[in-house]
């Protein structure tokens, strides 16, 4: 029996003969990833970045464990290791559990790394793995051959538009950092149909799937194998979210078969890109800036105790469900002394008329919607101080992440020199926004 013969197994390693493998499909990601053990040339590493569905009933009989012995037997050359997560206090990794040594001597003797990463984080939301850069650093602490995202659960009441804008961040961060690492969502299990947001989280799972798809990753979908079983909220179900034991071996048999299915299918890299537009300072309107050059760079100068408004359009791709602005901003000879801030807000509006196309026969602007300032009082923003910054420290704000209702858009950047909490006495220097894909 080879590979692709092998069933799904349970975590007592028995075979799950009633599960087709196939049942969930291949991916490309996935296939990469297998192509990369079965040649047994390189060290390899999988990454999880997942809730607690990633941990239930234990870390030692879930499914990334389940997946990991699969692995490993799959790849006796292979020696395979495993880390957990601990969210609870240490917000870091725990000891590695060897699953196998291995047999291989390719790796100057000896055998290579499998090294999977169970970032399953309990009782987290979305924003969690990408908070703060020590956190993503830590959570991800070597280059990924295949990601696996397992999130949605906690980000309750949610969906829709609004569900893509907080889910699109965390997969393209990780795409950004790496690549060319391949990428899998997890279509996640229903919740019991008592539970408040059953019909809503359903409809978070069919987000991810799509988004998934707009994306090119691959997908396992848990979902419809839990919803094709009609006891499962007693059988399958530990508590409202959480699978028992046996929806658990459910859940590992699911993904072991797309990593069967996907042995079978053409290995290729990542190919889908996150859009991003660059509006520089000369398409500004300066209101009352004057035009400057920051090393070498066209700017606008943003002098103080004064109230500066910069003006400009710029134009989205109608596939783009939002996007994020950030202001970008430097400053000469590293002026910003110890507790002294610029105060800066912006404003968007939508140019009606135009839809999410551009291409309307006889259509004029109208029905533009009027400003809208997207802080309440300045943001307040300060520059880099360190000697390692260099003559020219540049600061990258983030001003606002909105819906692309229109592909015309326009945007305005402030600086509020006489706010009262504006009390940067430098000189600073706008060179542009940086729009980017958000969904």
């Amino acid at each position: 029996m080879g590979i692709l013969d092998t069933p799904p197994i349970d975590s007592t390693g028995r075979p799950l003969a009633s599960i087709p493998a196939r049942l969930s499909g291949g991916s490309e990601a996935a296939a990469s990833f297998l192509a990369k053990l079965r040649r047994g040339g390189v060290s390899v590493v999988l990454q999880i970045i997942g809730d607690s569905t990633g941990l239930v009933p234990s870390a030692t009989t879930g499914w990334p464990r389940q997946l990991a012995q699969w692995l490993a037997t799959s790849f006796p050359a292979y020696t395979a290791q495993v880390k957990d997560w601990d969210a609870s206090s240490a917000h870091a990794y725990g000891s590695w559990t060897t699953i196998q040594t291995g047999t291989g001597t390719g790796n100057a003797g000896g055998p290579f790394t499998l090294s999977i990463y169970n970032g399953s984080a309990s009782g987290q939301n979305l924003s969690y793995p990408i908070a703060t850069i020590s956190r993503f650093t830590t959570m991800i602490p070597a280059t990924p051959d295949l990601v696996i995202f397992n999130m949605g659960h906690n980000n309750t009441g949610a969906s829709g538009l609004f569900y893509r804008g907080i889910y699109f961040p965390m997969v393209r961060a990780v795409r950004d950092a790496f690549p060319r690492a391949g990428m899998i969502s997890i279509i996640q299990n229903p919740r019991k149909a008592v539970d408040s947001d059953y019909a809503i989280a359903i409809l978070r799972q069919q987000t991810i799937e799509e988004l998934a798809g707009n994306l090119g990753m691959g997908t396992i979908n848990i979902l419809d194998r839990f919803l094709a079983v009609p006891s499962r909220d007693t059988t399958l179900m530990n508590d409202n979210v959480h699978p028992n034991q046996a929806g658990i071996d459910l859940w590992a048999s699911v993904v072991i078969g797309h990593m069967v299915s996907s042995l079978a299918t053409t290995p290729a890299s990542p190919t889908n890109e996150f859009g991003q537009l660059w509006v520089p300072a000369p398409a500004f309107q300066p209101d009352t800036a004057t035009a400057g050059s920051a090393n070498g760079l066209p700017s606008l100068i943003l002098p103080n105790d004064t109230d500066v408004t910069l003006s400009a359009s710029f134009v989205v791709p109608p596939y783009w469900n939002s996007h994020a602005i950030y202001a970008v901003f430097t400053t000469p000879n590293e002026i910003t002394p110890s507790g002294q801030f610029m105060g800066i807000r912006s404003r968007t509006r939508s140019i009606g008329g135009l839809g999410k196309s551009m291409v309307h026969w006889g259509n004029s602007l109208t029905g533009a919607g009027a400003w809208a300032n997207n802080q309440a009082s300045p943001s307040l923003i300060g520059f880099p101080t360190s000697a390692g910054q260099g003559t020219w420290p540049t600061t990258t704000y983030l001003m606002v992440t909105v819906a692309a209702t229109s592909v015309l858009n326009g945007i305005q950047i402030l600086r509020i020199g006489t706010d009262s909490g504006d009390t940067f006495t430098g000189v600073a220097h706008f060179l542009g926004c940086v729009v980017a894909q958000q969904s």
